[in-house]
């Protein structure tokens, strides 16, 4: 379950923050960053990345106890924190052209539908990478005797 959530962190911080391309008129600076950064999350709101993850990892739940799960995740995440992180980390990490291309992006119907998909097709990805990459890890420590 803890690895769950460190792939479902994973995937918010894919999610709120891939790349796309465009160009701004913007300079870039701190402050032009801050501001595309708040009109990005007026797009997208991190709620509904949350929500959305959150009920795909309720999917690992017993049927019967799966809305007390989701409940409590709800309860228990915190979203400013979320937003915060997420609000932070784009400025530190994007041009203000890139974080307009993803608002643009996101705020689309086509964005707005991957981003739906996005959760339930990493959920079915990473297990498999993960299996391949381990699988690799082990033959390489075999043949570097380590």
């Amino acid at each position: 379950m803890r690895r769950t959530i460190g792939r479902v962190a994973t995937l918010a911080v894919l999610v709120l923050t891939w790349p796309a391309t465009g160009t701004a008129q913007a300079p870039d600076t701190p402050d032009a960053r801050r501001e595309a950064v708040l009109r990005h999350i007026a797009a997208v709101p991190v709620d509904g990345v949350i929500d959305d993850m959150i009920n795909t990892l309720a999917r690992q739940i017993p049927e019967d106890r799966r809305q007390e799960f989701i409940g409590l995740m709800r309860k228990l995440v915190p979203l400013d924190g979320v937003r915060a992180v997420t609000r932070e980390a784009m400025i530190k990490h994007f041009t203000v052209a890139e974080i307009d291309a993803m608002t643009n992006f996101y705020g689309s119907p086509e964005g707005k539908a991957i981003t739906k998909k996005f959760g339930t097709y990493m959920g079915e990805v990473i297990p498999q990478i993960q299996v391949e990459l381990l699988r690799a890890l082990e033959k390489v420590k075999e043949e570097m005797r380590i």
